[in-house]
């Protein structure tokens, strides 16, 4: 569990191919418990979901490892990636296509086989994970997803807000001179 150690993640070159690599330590043992293979993304942050699994979120995709640091699949990004979150049961990844102008949000329960996209006809700004659930920050509105893609229930909001938090059934809005508190039950 996360509580009684860490994951370390470094960076190296391997001819010219930046390669992460993931150590895994207990705070109680003087070595390293597992090292990973190397992966050909730059790591920029890992998360560890409800069933122990790893994710390591890099700059070109998205890689999952079981407890025991062996490699279980990736998922390579067809866009530019904007955002990132994991939780419970559910990974989820946000892209903007710059080209075509338009988002899109990878939900991913399991990297083998389950894994839906929805194509986001608004600005997309920013995305969490809560449980099984993913809410979705647009240009106007918070829409909240189930595991398996289907939208649960929708929220309109102003188009200031630059940033939102789910505290319980609250959410807090971040926008660039204040900060709003509104009711989501999902």
């Amino acid at each position: 569990t996360a509580d009684d150690g860490c994951i370390v993640t470094t960076i190296n070159s391997n001819g010219g191919q930046l390669v992460s690599k993931l150590y895994r330590f207990n705070f109680d043992k003087d070595k390293e418990i597992w090292t990973s293979q190397n992966i050909d993304t730059l790591v920029i942050s890992t998360q560890i979901r409800d069933d122990g699994t790893i994710v390591a979120f890099g700059d070109t995709k998205c890689a999952y490892y079981n407890t025991n640091g062996e490699y279980i699949g990736s998922y390579p990004y067809k866009s530019k990636l904007i955002d990132y979150d994991c939780s419970g049961t559910v990974t989820a990844l946000l892209f903007e296509n710059e080209e075509r102008r338009n988002s899109s949000l990878v939900l991913i329960k399991d990297i083998k086989s389950e894994i839906k996209e929805i194509n986001i006809d608004n600005e997309a700004k920013h995305v969490i994970t809560d449980g099984d659930n993913t809410l979705l920050m647009t240009g106007s509105k918070i829409d909240e997803y189930s595991i398996n893609g289907t939208m649960k229930s929708t929220v309109s909001i102003g188009d200031e807000y630059t940033d939102f938090h789910k505290l319980g059934n609250y959410i807090f809005l971040l926008g660039y001179s204040d900060i709003n508190r509104i009711d989501f039950n999902g």
